[in-house]
């Protein structure tokens, strides 16, 4: 991660600073993007029947990882993709960013920037201030192991 830069000065210029003269709040959110982000489990989609079925045919087919003395499903079905924990904490960040771009002073003050780690930390996003469909922007792309450490 030596190589990347979360925060850069230059990024900023004295017009920016002149107009909008209100004390920033940089935020950094550090996202675990590991292979255990792809992992499905039955809690995950017991209520909903198509995937319910789709994860026990995965299940029945020997796609079976145990996590936590639990099992459960590895499976790469576009289906079963939204029950994913990735999937789940991309709607988080995206939930996140449209609640500061809701609130006037809020989406002055607070700049953000996201960091994932898997098999390496990667700066996703440097620290900056948001701006209306960043939301949409941000892509999180699951690695193997988790670097959290470097990261």
């Amino acid at each position: 991660m030596d190589d990347q830069v979360l925060f850069d000065l230059e990024d900023f210029s004295e017009e920016d600073l002149i107009k909008n003269p209100t004390t920033r709040t940089p935020v950094c959110l550090c996202l675990d993007v590991s292979s255990s982000m792809r992992i499905v489990s039955y809690k995950d989609v017991k209520d909903n029947p198509r995937a319910k079925q789709i994860y026990l045919d995965a299940k029945a087919h020997g796609h079976k990882v145990n996590r936590d003395g639990k099992e459960t499903v590895a499976y790469s079905s576009k289906e079963l993709v939204p029950f994913m924990p990735i999937s789940r904490l991309k709607e988080a960040v995206q939930h996140f960013f449209r609640l500061l771009m809701d609130d006037d002073n809020v989406r002055d003050s607070v700049e953000v920037g996201i960091v994932t780690f898997a098999d390496d930390p990667v700066v996703v996003r440097k620290i900056a201030r948001l701006r209306d469909g960043d939301e949409n922007l941000i892509e999180l792309e699951t690695g193997n192991q988790t670097a959290m450490g470097e990261g």
